[in-house]
């Protein structure tokens, strides 16, 4: 299927996944993925992290022996920490960190998406070095202002003069 992203080689990992990472409070966990797509269309990742609590699941296929009891005060539902990953010396690998706060479960993941405005910079920066002016880069220069327009959809009307 054309166009979709590729997540591979996700770190860190225990014994290929069968046991979970382990840090302690404070400790910086770094965590790194290869995120790419076919064709030569630019791509990003986002490490989302997110605090579960101190109820552990159950991490082997072994039936449960006891149900733990629940707090008395269950942990409120935390949102998802959304970390910008930055891309690395090697290509299509991208690296991002984040610290736990606090004792607990902490699951992370790794999203990964193709990013049209890195593509279209990177195509015009080319263009430009290669020399073509105003009214060879018009067309490309109108690609732009759509992609700033629709990705300005998002953000508040406040915030939009600096796009």
């Amino acid at each position: 299927m054309p166009g979709r992203v590729e997540i591979d080689d996700v770190a860190p990992v225990v014994s290929c996944g069968v046991y979970p990472a382990k840090a302690v409070v404070g400790e910086v966990v770094p965590v790194s993925a290869a995120v790419w797509r076919e064709g030569h269309e630019a791509v990003a990742a986002t490490l989302v992290v997110r605090y579960l609590g101190v109820r552990y699941p159950h991490l082997t296929d072994r039936p449960r022996a006891r149900v733990l009891p629940t707090p008395s005060e269950p942990q409120q539902r935390v949102k998802p920490l959304l970390i910008p990953m930055t891309s690395g010396q090697e290509p299509f690998v991208f690296h991002g960190q984040f610290t736990p706060d606090r004792v607990g479960l902490w699951t992370f993941r790794v999203d990964g998406w193709g990013d049209p405005i890195h593509t279209w910079r990177h195509g015009l920066i080319a263009k430009l070095d290669a020399g073509q002016g105003e009214t060879e880069l018009s067309n490309d220069l109108l690609v732009g202002a759509v992609l700033l327009e629709r990705a300005a959809t998002g953000v508040p009307r406040g915030l939009r003069d600096p796009l």
